[in-house]
């Protein structure tokens, strides 16, 4: 299985609203209602360097608090037999961080990797993996297009996409 890190084992709403404080435009956690909300506020460079400044610094990692129940959810598939792969669009250097992260609040993974959502699928493949957690939508409807089984905690930015089968 492949689970998504950001937005999908903790909520990063928050994180945007601080991110783009910092640069002074005035964003709240209910405008996010797109996955790419951003591009009414700034463009694709900013929003990167938005990204690795205040998402993927260690800092920012460890500060993190997982969604309840996600450790314990995962641990539980692990303990019955689930392979699981946590993947990121993080960044090599965000990997100590992120590995740190995962331990300190007991998330299993079996291995992690960076990559990004348009990458997923043909990891999967490669590992022999069939399940898919993640919360962008595109990846979502791709993995599902190509047979897997696929699940996303639903928030305002994927609810569309996500309702359809």
């Amino acid at each position: 299985m492949i689970v998504d890190i950001d937005g999908t084992l903790y909520d990063d709403a928050a994180l945007f609203v601080r991110a783009f404080r910092a640069i002074g435009v005035r964003i709240r956690q209910a405008d996010i209602n797109e996955w790419d909300f951003w591009r009414h506020h700034v463009d694709a460079p900013t929003f990167h360097r938005l990204i690795r400044e205040h998402f993927h610094g260690p800092e920012a990692i460890l500060g993190n608090v997982p969604y309840p129940d996600a450790a314990s959810t995962l641990a539980r598939w692990a303990t019955l037999g689930a392979q699981i792969h946590v993947v990121s669009d993080r960044h090599a250097d965000a990997v100590p961080a992120t590995a740190a992260w995962l331990a300190a609040h007991g998330i299993p993974a079996h291995a992690l990797a960076t990559m990004s959502g348009a990458e997923e699928g043909a990891y999967a493949q490669g590992n022999g993996l069939r399940i898919l957690i993640d919360d962008k939508p595109d990846t979502v409807v791709a993995a599902r297009e190509a047979g897997e089984v696929t699940a996303a905690l639903q928030a305002r930015y994927n609810r569309e996409a996500l309702a359809h089968p």
